[in-house]
């Protein structure tokens, strides 16, 4: 029997002959529950799955340079050894839900979990609930490994079996989908719609082609629409993508909505006054936890922080779609977890400046089961449920970057205290693998061309931040431009706004080359 990543899925094209585009696709729910899973990944695993297909054209560049960054660290760096594959291998917020559609995307390891080997002392400081992890040989209170791998039990939803219905869309209907990734049903409404919104008059005019889909095919989808706005096009007519031009200057500032996060985090940029950018930030393990957060938010979440506008290609269309569809009663309840994800449970940080959550930690259960296959007739299984289970205890799950037995909320991934470089377009160095002079040696500018600003990185900065790197290479430049705008304004002598006077000069050119003196990096610290 084949896999299921192996299964392939009905896909009907309506293509224009002389154009040679797709105009619209009709298929099933079981491939709208698969595209709909694309908002569900988090950045890191969406930037894994794009970098195995091959193309000349790389999305989510700021993203990406973070994502290497983050390869690229040694375990010093980090709060413990588990925070590395924590950023790399992000977990999906909805990964059981993912796990029941025709094709998974997302190839993450699936979640397993462990208890201490020891079943008297696997339970926290305060003598209370068994502690459980999601990762083989954490630390258990008392100090063993918790090394001993534990199934869990798979509960069957009885109605949802019953009712037919799909993972995020309900019933049997077909739906149409444009080049563009806008979703809706099948019906002569909507498709006479959708063909005068394309400026089609005569049927004559569209082939119609039947194929199956696979998982690759489903990668390319996902790949080309995070750049393009003709998808289908691009994917089954084999054409180069369309990249959606998406010019930084061209990018309005985005304004939070509603705010109750007053928290900033100070960080030290330094601008080319020449050049009118910013070279690099200087940075402590704070608002670096915060850029490396990006990796564990899911792809609607994002969509959803800017505001339906993140230009990423057609993207926008399928979060769009969703609430739609919701609207006309077409979605699940589980489809409605779409609009309103958070990062998994455990994978937040203290540093956190945007307005998203953390979802709430599932409530796990010890206990034994009848097996036939084991020598003692039974066997202990993990549930979600403690009614399929016999002598059950609940289970508290621990954070894997804390100490042993300790649970502190919203810890980070990052060791401290420490300092970094954060290059204009997010790659990302720690201070502890590299030279500082070497460093400004490689950026061949003259010290007399530095400004250096102190910069107070709230909730506003921080969504510019992640609107920019999803498309731009000069991130920190786009996001921060009200400094280069004093910078040109300092230049022109317009105004007086320079961090040092022209008597400063000499001291301030002195005291560059030593620009991670141990005071400066007290104060950062601080």
């Amino acid at each position: 029997m084949a896999s299921r990543q192996d299964q392939t899925l009905p896909l009907k094209l309506f293509i224009d002959k002389e154009k040679q585009c797709v105009v619209m696709a009709e298929a099933r729910r079981e491939f709208v529950d698969i595209l709909f899973s694309f908002l569900t990944l988090p950045m890191g695993t969406i930037i894994r799955l794009v970098s195995k297909q091959q193309s000349a054209q790389q999305p989510l560049p700021g993203i990406n340079n973070l994502y290497q960054s983050v390869n690229k660290l040694g375990t010093v760096d980090l709060r413990s050894e588990f925070c590395k594959r924590m950023l790399l291998f992000p977990r999906n917020p909805c990964e059981t839900l993912c796990t029941k559609t025709k094709i998974v995307v997302d190839d993450t390891e699936p979640t397993k979990y462990s208890l201490c080997s020891n079943d008297h002392c696997s339970r926290n400081r305060n003598g209370g609930e068994k502690l459980v992890s999601f990762f083989l040989d954490a630390r258990c209170s008392c100090g063993k490994l918790m090394d001993r791998d534990v199934d869990e039990l798979e509960n069957k939803n009885v109605n949802e079996e019953k009712n037919g219905d799909g993972v995020f869309v309900k019933g049997a209907a077909m739906f149409l989908i444009s080049d563009d990734l806008e979703i809706m049903p099948n019906s002569l409404g909507n498709s006479v719609t959708l063909l005068v919104k394309h400026d089609y008059r005569d049927f004559n005019q569209l082939k119609e082609v039947s194929l199956n889909v696979g998982l690759k095919e489903i990668l390319d989808i996902l790949k080309h629409a995070l750049i393009s706005n003709s998808t289908l096009t691009d994917v089954f007519l084999k054409k180069a993508a369309t990249k959606v031009e998406c010019l930084d200057s061209h990018l309005t500032k985005l304004e939070p909505k509603v705010t109750s996060n007053d928290k900033k985090i100070d960080i030290k940029v330094i601008v080319s006054k020449s050049k009118t950018k910013i070279l690099y930030a200087d940075a402590s393990e704070e608002f670096v936890d915060f850029l490396f957060s990006f990796l564990t938010i899911p792809l609607g979440s994002v969509i959803k922080l800017l505001g339906g506008n993140s230009f990423l290609g057609c993207l926008d269309n399928l979060y769009k779609s969703v609430e739609n569809l919701m609207n006309s009663s077409w979605c699940t309840e589980s489809g409605s977890m779409l609009l309103n994800l958070g990062v998994a449970s455990k994978y937040s940080c203290q540093s956190q400046l945007l307005n998203i959550h953390e979802e709430n930690p599932p409530q796990l259960y010890y206990g034994i089961v009848m097996d036939r296959n084991s020598m003692w007739g039974w066997s202990g299984k993990i549930s979600k449920t403690d009614d399929a289970l016999e002598e059950t205890e609940p289970l508290t799950l621990i954070d894997p970057r804390c100490p042993p037995g300790q649970a502190v909320a919203y810890v980070g991934f990052m060791k401290k205290p420490a300092l970094f470089v954060v290059d204009d377009d997010l790659q990302v160095t720690p201070l502890s693998s590299t030279s500082s002079i070497s460093f400004l040696k490689k950026l061949s500018i003259s010290l007399e061309d530095f400004e250096e600003q102190v910069v107070g990185i709230g909730e506003k900065e921080a969504l510019n931040l992640l609107r920019a790197s999803l498309t731009s290479n000069s991130v920190l430049s786009f996001s921060l431009a009200d400094i280069l705008k004093r910078v040109r304004c300092a230049d022109a002598g317009a105004c007086n706004v320079c961090v040092f006077s022209s008597s400063d000069k000499h001291n301030y050119l002195s005291l560059f080359s030593l620009l991670f003196h141990t005071k400066s990096i007290g104060q950062m610290n601080s």
